[in-house]
């Protein structure tokens, strides 16, 4: 249900970012080149296989950052959120009080079942590596603290703390179960013109936490040859980390009509609609290029849907949870192209069961749910998956 925009006072208006142009010719170079790095612990490597349109960052990584950092192993770290709203209602009008009972027309509840799948995500990371002292959860639950309850401001400060200090080897894993939203994009990056969000126990009162914010946090911070895996059940999720490759998955139709520029043709191990890009804007009589979002890290995340689905569930938790959770203890040694048919396997499962549930009379759009995963970088959907 849409969210009124005085909803979301934090989502600024922002200058678009511009970059210059040169000319850079290189002959017979190879598409990896060897970085050498000092043996600062055993977990950590001594030689990186950079690619070459990442190695000037790689370089200027290994000379400085490291030397700023103690010696430490390669670490996990993980944030788990999960948002039940209890006793709160979906709002007809930004005045009204979420739970206000003296309205005539009923109102629709925000109620969510989140807690079990949170506590079914803690388990399964924890079965592939994590350290339940590496692992913050932040829940709407009475029983904790006000420091672990999932208002806009300990979000923030959580994925703050998931790669604060992060360094090369490190792994990291976010997870958000709660309601999400699409507001009007403010400083032009989105082909569709908007921009999703998730929705923080406080929203009404402080605000939504918007997809560019969430990649600034984190994904932007990653240091090279760290990884993030995200998994996000909400509706409109498909972009929330504001990835630019789409690995498996087809693209919003909206996002795909509204780009200025036709997706690329490439080899398909590295996405079935993999899309390289740079538009080029006019802005004040000048030309500026507008890169996809970049940093040096990889990322890969796991949305229940496409930015304009919804995201259904039971009472007992999402079906994108559900599915993700039963896809990866399938096999532990399944490719990305393998895990991502087991989703839809049992997505669709889902669908038909609610949609045989409720007799969609013909005419009706039936219920539909389409698993996305988006990456920082091109990655080939055949290689292993690992949380």
């Amino acid at each position: 249900m849409p969210v009124p925009s005085v909803l979301y006072p934090q989502h600024k208006r922002r200058p678009p970012r511009q970059m210059s142009l040169g000319l850079l010719v290189i002959i017979d170079v190879p598409e990896k080149l060897s970085l050498q790095l000092p043996k600062r612990s055993k977990s950590l490597p001594t030689e990186l296989q950079v690619p070459v349109e990442r190695l000037g960052k790689a370089i200027e990584l290994a000379a400085g950052l490291l030397d700023e950092k103690e010696d430490r192993d390669a670490r996990r770290r993980a944030l788990i959120v999960a948002i039940d709203y209890t006793g709160q209602c979906w709002p007809p009008t930004a005045n009204t009080s979420p739970t206000d009972t003296s309205l005539t027309s009923p109102q629709e509840t925000m109620q969510l079942y989140t807690h079990k799948d949170a506590m079914r995500i803690k388990a399964l990371i924890m079965e592939h590596g994590y350290n339940e002292k590496d692992i913050r959860m932040l829940l709407d639950d009475d029983n904790l603290g006000p420091k672990y309850q999932p208002t806009r401001a300990n979000i923030i400060a959580a994925l703050e703390w998931l790669v604060e200090e992060a360094m090369l080897g490190d792994r990291f894993f976010f997870y958000f179960a709660g309601h999400g939203d699409q507001v009007e994009d403010l400083d032009g990056d989105e082909s569709d013109g908007q921009d999703e969000t998730i929705l923080p126990v406080d929203y009404r009162k402080n605000g939504m936490i918007v997809d560019d914010e969430i990649f600034e946090l984190i994904v932007e911070k990653l240091p090279f040859n760290s990884f993030l895996t995200a998994v996000v059940d909400s509706c409109h999720s498909g972009t929330i980390l504001d990835l630019p490759v789409p690995l498996l998955g087809r693209l919003p139709p909206s996002v795909r009509s509204a780009s200025p520029l036709e997706p690329l043709d490439i080899d398909d191990k590295f996405g079935l609609e993999s899309i390289c890009e740079i538009e080029v804007m006019p802005m004040n009589n000048a030309v500026f290029i507008r890169p996809h979002r970049n940093t040096l890290g990889d990322a890969v995340s796991f949305s229940a849907c496409t930015d304009k689905q919804l995201a259904y569930g039971w009472n007992r938790g999402g079906w994108f949870t559900h599915c993700f959770i039963k896809a990866v203890r399938a096999n532990p040694n399944q490719t990305y192209r393998e895990l991502y048919e087991r989703i839809m396997m049992h997505l669709n499962h889902c669908a038909e069961q609610e949609n045989k549930r409720y007799r969609v009379p013909e005419g009706v759009t039936p219920v539909k749910q389409t698993a996305q995963i988006w990456s920082a970088h091109l990655i080939d959907i055949d290689s292993i998956f690992r949380l």
